[in-house]
């Protein structure tokens, strides 16, 4: 993003370059809430919301399909306000001070500056559903859904995202737009009298802050605080059944968490029986020949519990230092062998697939269902990798993951209903 002219405020410039020293994240419960208004540039005004909660901050551009982008640094403390957020190649800078409730002042992106205000504004989201559980390892915010005026016992579906930064909604900052998709289910699930739990995954949303530090991240925290989610909702009495969803790695973090804790049955869309070494393997196939052997030698390496200090730069972005020992963990699971002993164990599983899923082929799909052949396999048609209904056209595919216009695909909520009519509910 560079929407910012030229001028250069020397004083605007020593503030921030003083505040920036802080690199820190405090705030004053004063400034807790969602803060809405302008950045003006030679460009013209770009419209702006800011939320800050305890621990972080995340901003919205809508007209530059930011959404969502974590604040790096934050100081909004007493009347000055001071962060920064990487967009694009350069950091954003704010710096200002607060008058009641108005904050105004510089912001720098690459040397261009601007002005920008924001002005408190009401909180519009219901927040009756928010909750929130500890790992163990930092506290995961998410928001339950309940069905309006449901009684007794329910079905309560834990939706977990694909792979990536994804948030509770199943949005992706790192994605332009947004597109709403676990939203869109949890409410549909809610008008079918099924309860929901959806989180901010570590490293997302509200949780941003816990997976900064990718050398200190591996595939089993996700795993762990699955598994935790879990465990916060037994013994509750509103819930007689536990749905797990996944969407895509989702679905394998779900499976693997139930080795530690325990659910009724298994739903998962967008999956493949291809395993994430068949997929570095088979890409091994298609590069250049001089990066095959070095491919196969650090997933060895990998394997015995070693790391690789440098590799070439044509494979730096998979295998670069501080992301290898996420990788490592990650290689240990396979969605198959995960499922494949639910199913012995007597879980119920439901495995969904889009007939218009750009990301995983009907033959991927097929492989994944003959591996469990006792689970029961969807067709939906019309409907892609995030549960939403689409045309053959390629590009209308993907303008659904950055508009949430998009419907979700309407075979998604009866598939599910239709499953837990099989699932026994839980003995009192």
């Amino acid at each position: 993003m560079k929407a910012f002219p030229p001028r250069t405020r020397r004083s605007a410039f020593a503030v921030l370059w003083a505040l920036s020293l802080l690199r820190l994240a405090a705030q004053d419960a004063s400034w807790l809430g969602f803060w809405e208004g302008e950045f003006r540039t030679a460009q013209g005004d770009f419209p702006a919301r800011l939320e800050i909660f305890s621990g972080g901050a995340l901003l919205d551009l809508p007209e530059q399909g930011a959404f969502g982008w974590p604040v790096r640094t934050l100081k909004a403390e007493g009347s000055d306000l001071y962060l920064s957020v990487e967009l694009g190649m350069e950091p954003l800078e704010l710096a200002g001070p607060r008058e009641g409730e108005v904050v105004a002042g510089t912001l720098i992106q690459g040397g261009r500056s601007g002005r920008f205000q924001l002005r408190r504004a009401p909180d519009a989201r219901d927040r009756d559903g928010e909750r929130s559980f500890d790992t163990g390892r930092g506290v995961l915010p998410g928001t339950l859904r309940l069905p309006p005026g449901a009684a007794g016992p329910l079905t309560l579906a834990i939706l977990l995202p694909d792979s990536g930064t994804a948030d509770r909604d199943g949005n992706n900052w790192q994605v332009p737009g947004r597109n709403d998709s676990l939203r869109m289910l949890a409410e549909s699930l809610a008008e079918a009298g099924i309860a929901s739990y959806r989180y901010d995954r570590r490293g997302a949303g509200k949780a941003y802050r816990l997976g900064e530090d990718e050398a200190g991240l591996v595939f089993e925290d996700h795993v762990r605080d699955a598994a935790a989610c879990l465990r916060s909702f037994e013994g509750d009495p509103r819930f007689g059944r536990v749905l797990v969803f996944g969407l895509g790695d989702g679905a394998l973090v779900g499976a693997a968490a139930l080795r530690e804790a325990k659910a009724d049955a298994l739903a998962a869309l967008g999956v493949s029986g291809r395993s994430l070494r068949d997929i570095i393997l088979e890409a091994a196939l298609r590069a250049p020949e001089e990066y095959r052997a070095e491919i196969v030698r650090v997933l060895g390496e990998l394997d015995a519990g070693r790391f690789v200090d440098a590799v070439s730069p044509f494979l730096e972005n998979l295998f670069r230092r501080s992301f290898q020992p996420y990788l490592a963990s990650w290689l240990r699971y396979d969605l198959g062998t995960e499922l494949a002993r639910l199913s012995a164990a007597g879980l119920p599983i439901l495995l969904m697939q889009g007939d218009l899923d750009l990301q995983v082929t009907m033959e991927e799909f097929d492989r994944l269902r003959l591996s469990v052949p006792d689970a029961e396999a969807v067709l939906l048609p019309d409907t892609n990798h995030i549960l939403k209904l689409v045309g053959n056209e390629v590009e209308e595919n993907y303008e659904s993951f950055s508009d949430p216009s998009y419907p979700l695909s309407p075979g998604v909520v009866p598939a599910l209903a239709d499953f837990l009519e099989r699932v026994p509910a839980r003995p009192e």
